[in-house]
């Protein structure tokens, strides 16, 4: 009995050194910073067997433990935003619900008061006020086309005048240089004659 006891202790000790060994050589995909899920799964991989239980390290237990409080917090949060935002919802839904009785209220007022138009104060019929507002447009309409035509007319007269500066200037150049040469040759004449006066004297 107490040499099954002294074995039993043994084993119990070689499995945590082995469970040691095992937690020091963790790999990089194999860790306890996963999901939740995922830690599970780990821990279960990293326990060892004991006839028919898993035994888990106290460290590991801790662990899981604590993310377990962890996601229970995260969850308890997110449900606490939820029910706040399902409130808010609601409460955005009764302001809607509102505002479109308001609404609905005035269609019926303007559906009402559909066939009368408010023109300058005064309230006219649909029919007369599309007459006028036509009107309008047809008088605008006109001014715009007498506008085109005199803008065009403008155009073509701006043209015109650019062709003539465009003329003058090449007249004014071509004069330039006439004169300039004249005063060139005008220029050597008097040179030649003075040097016929040198050589005379």
């Amino acid at each position: 009995m107490r040499l099954n006891k002294r074995l039993y202790t043994v084993v119990l000790v070689g499995m945590g050194l082995v469970g040691f060994a095992q937690d020091s050589i963790i790999q990089s995909s194999e860790t306890l910073n996963g999901k939740l899920e995922q830690q599970f799964d780990y821990v279960y991989k990293k326990s060892n067997n004991y006839q028919t239980y898993r035994v888990v390290s106290k460290k590991h237990f801790e662990h899981l433990k604590k993310s377990s409080l962890d996601s229970i917090k995260v969850y308890k949060t997110q449900i606490n935003a939820l029910n706040s935002k399902v409130a808010t919802t609601s409460n955005q839904r009764d302001s809607l619900t509102q505002e479109l009785a308001s609404i609905k209220e005035d269609f019926s007022k303007v559906n009402k008061e559909k066939n009368n138009v408010s023109f300058f104060g005064i309230s006219l019929d649909n029919d007369l006020f599309n007459i006028i507002i036509l009107g309008i447009v047809a008088f605008l309409g006109l001014l715009l086309s007498l506008f085109i035509m005199k803008f065009k007319s403008a155009k073509v007269e701006a043209k015109v005048a650019v062709d003539n500066l465009s003329k003058v200037e090449d007249e004014y150049v071509d004069y330039k240089r006439k004169a300039m040469e004249k005063e060139q040759q005008l220029g050597r004449r008097l040179q030649d004659e003075i040097n016929k006066h040198k050589k005379r004297e």
